[in-house]
């Protein structure tokens, strides 16, 4: 790569810094372990629920298998897990990049 371009990069990755803390953290309010406990909260409990439909899927099986309704209880609760620590995993790398200010 050419001093040209890594100059760039390193310009952009600057930019890219800038304009997501500008964004990102106008909307939050300085996190610390206390904000932060409701999210951790939120995806255990929706982890536990996926969870816990599998199990009830499973305890309930006959010669026939599940059906289709059990299994599309158990797509939404792996849905809504998936998508809660997702954004966990967003909010992780904002602070990480330094995106909001932590109290």
């Amino acid at each position: 790569m050419s001093i040209d371009k890594n100059r760039l990069i390193m310009e952009l990755d600057e930019y890219r810094r800038t304009v997501n803390r500008e964004q990102i953290n106008p909307t939050l309010t300085k996190v610390n372990i206390e904000s932060l406990s409701p999210v951790v909260n939120i995806c255990a409990k929706a982890r536990a629920k996926y969870i816990e439909c599998l199990m009830i899927i499973a305890q309930e099986e006959n010669a026939e298998g599940c059906n289709t309704e059990q299994i599309e209880k158990l797509r939404l609760h792996r849905v809504a897990y998936e998508e809660l620590v997702a954004a966990a995993n967003a909010l992780e790398t904002v602070i990480k990049r330094g995106y909001v200010d932590v109290k």
